[in-house]
């Protein structure tokens, strides 16, 4: 039948192996057919997933609980710089996943944290991250060594034919502004822009491995 993303990530997890979750794209058509808005919280997986939006349009996926965030011109992407602290208050991280993980084909936008050591902004791996043919923007930590503005991984982050922008740190030894990993860091025909830490110790202000 009919299921949410939250829904088929908590069947996926239930299931032995790595599953694979894909978007029909008679649904995700693009535009606001393609948007989901988390609006109750950070998406869950337990368990290696892998996210697959190419089959469809523009799959894009926002922490903007409350669509209230100040948009980069022109598009459905969260501008951290530009959004007041009350319209991000409602933010969360898009999705923490307990194993490996590949997100493909996918807008990851709008995830946020706040408090001291909460990583990934974006997405947070315990694992290694494969990310491929997708755009995280706009995504941000607020906190003491809170690592990651658009993606934290403890094991290795693989970034190939996607970019990586406009994603901030804000806190002491808040490291990685685009990316953080704790393994190694692997980009392929990938972009990286405007992407920053603010705070004493915060380095790499793109990516820091």
């Amino acid at each position: 039948g009919v299921l949410t993303l939250r829904e088929a990530i908590e069947l996926a997890i239930t299931s032995a192996g790595t599953d694979k979750i894909t978007f029909d794209p008679s649904v995700f058509s693009g535009g606001l057919e393609s948007f989901v808005r988390l609006t109750q919280g950070e998406l869950t997986s337990t368990d290696a997933v892998i996210i697959d939006g190419t089959g469809a349009t523009d799959v894009t996926l926002s922490g903007d609980a409350n669509g209230d965030d100040t948009l980069q011109a022109g598009t459905n992407l969260t501008d951290v710089k530009g959004s007041t602290a009350g319209e991000l208050d409602d933010n969360s991280r898009v999705l923490v996943s307990g194993g490996d993980t590949v997100l493909q084909g996918l807008t990851i936008t709008g995830g946020r944290t706040t408090g001291n050591n909460a990583d990934g902004g974006g997405v947070l791996v315990e694992g290694n991250l494969v990310l491929r043919d997708s755009l995280v923007s706009g995504n941000s930590t607020a906190g003491n060594e809170a690592e990651g503005g658009g993606v934290k991984a403890t094991g290795d982050v693989h970034v190939v034919d996607s970019r990586i922008a406009n994603n901030h740190t804000t806190g002491s030894g808040a490291n990685g502004g685009g990316v953080h990993a704790d393994g190694a860091g692997v980009l392929l025909r990938s972009t990286l822009e405007d992407n920053s830490t603010t705070g004493q110790e915060g380095d790499g202000g793109g990516v820091r491995t």
